[in-house]
């Protein structure tokens, strides 16, 4: 290689800068940045009046929606019904609001003072949806398959005792009113709403079933009874609970996943009503894992409400099946779940949210339009998230 001259190798120093150069400061690169757009704004006065404007455009926009929808629902069929009720029978009459005077869109905006007492239940999967024990159809055709239960324990004599003890064998004609109801194992396949007010299962069309260890030919009563002023006639049906054991809760968990609604392999949808792992349980220590499906939550569909889940009844009917397993059946010792109830209400107005349900849309456009890189990294980091969610598993456990 040949040597530098004098002038080309004062120009190499120069360059260096006779040394390591330091980096610019925050303050001068913020500086340079800050300058850099504002002389690209004002190249572009046209774009740079549109960002502005759009949000303030996009708020307005809110706002009028928002005042437009109020005002649509600030009607009188969509407040609390009143009639004017002679209350003390002295002849003027009073204006009594309440949801016996009201309609379906007008009951959902009334006072509950004193919300009523409903029977806890147990969710039962539908008759198309039960898990069989081999690969047979025909207890779906005929619709006589049992409640399949799947239970594991380190004892499993013990845990064998205390699933047998769980289902009363009494006749159905026995039951007469609200109070004998609740000392039985019932269920449901009618999921659960958002409130307790109401109990679907009371109010729909479909039965009640009850649990018990075996079933005889057409072992059916009807109901009536009165819950809180409401009169109720429901038809009572029974339905063999079917214990299974299983020798580990990993059995269980594989089993019942694969009966999942997104992950049924082959041979369609299979659950099972609940399963429980007695873990180390014995005489003197009562340990209980309860699982439970938590897909009656709607936890994956995103337009509907979230729903309440029947699970207070299955740890009940465990502790009970315990306490027998101690005691013994004849010694009347039981923990005793007379019913579920939902909180106290006051009046409402039935409004909507407008901006919380569109703002986010809104908010989205603003920033893909002022940061298209941060916004199409959002949505990819949105779109991983989802799709993990989309896999979580739907089984959960309480102890």
């Amino acid at each position: 290689m040949e040597p530098l001259s004098g002038a080309a190798a004062a120009a190499a120093a120069a360059a260096g800068g006779g040394g390591a150069s330091r980096p610019p400061s925050f303050a001068s690169q913020t500086n340079a940045l800050l300058r850099k757009n504002l002389i690209f704004q004002k190249r572009n006065r046209k774009a740079t009046i549109r960002l502005i404007i759009v949000p303030i455009y996009l708020c307005v926009l809110l706002s009028v929606l928002q005042r437009v929808i109020n005002n649509l629902l600030d009607k009188p069929k969509y407040k609390c019904g009143c009639m004017c009720v002679d209350v003390n029978g002295t002849g003027p009459c009073q204006n009594v609001c309440g949801i016996q005077y009201s309609t379906l869109d007008q009951a959902g905006s009334c006072p509950i003072p004193n919300p009523p007492e409903w029977p806890a239940l147990l969710q039962v999967p539908h008759l198309e949806y039960r898990a069989t024990q081999d690969s047979s159809e025909s207890c779906r055709k005929s619709q006589s398959c049992p409640a399949a239960i799947p239970f594991t324990g380190a004892n499993e004599t013990l845990s064998t005792t205390v699933m047998q003890n769980m289902f009363t064998d009494s006749p159905l004609s026995n039951l007469s009113d609200n109070a004998s109801i609740s000392g039985i194992l019932l269920g449901t396949d009618m999921p659960g709403t958002s409130t307790g007010f109401i109990e679907p299962a009371f109010i729909s069309d479909v039965p009640i079933y009850v649990l018990q260890s075996e079933c005889k030919s057409r072992n059916s009563v009807t109901l009536r009874t009165t819950i809180d002023a409401i009169n109720v006639q429901k038809e009572i049906k029974c339905v063999q609970g079917l214990p299974l054991w299983r020798n580990s809760s990993r059995t269980i968990n594989e089993e019942t996943f694969k009966g999942y609604r997104k992950e049924k392999i082959g041979k369609g949808i299979s659950e099972v009503a609940m399963a429980y792992d007695f873990q180390d349980s014995n005489e003197k220590r009562f340990n209980v894992l309860a699982l439970y499906n938590s897909t009656y939550q709607n936890i994956s569909y995103v337009p509907m409400p979230f729903g309440l889940l029947r699970v207070s009844r299955s740890l009940n009917a465990v502790s009970n099946a315990y306490l027998q397993f101690l005691q013994g059946q004849g010694s009347g010792i039981k923990m005793l779940l007379e019913f579920t109830k939902e909180m106290p209400k006051q009046a409402t107005r039935l409004t909507i949210d407008f901006s919380s349900l569109i703002g986010p849309l809104f908010f989205e456009w603003v920033v893909a339009l002022l940061f298209p890189v941060n916004g199409t990294r959002i949505d990819n980091i949105f779109a991983v998230t989802n799709r993990n969610w989309i896999g979580y598993n739907s089984i959960s456990r309480i102890q």
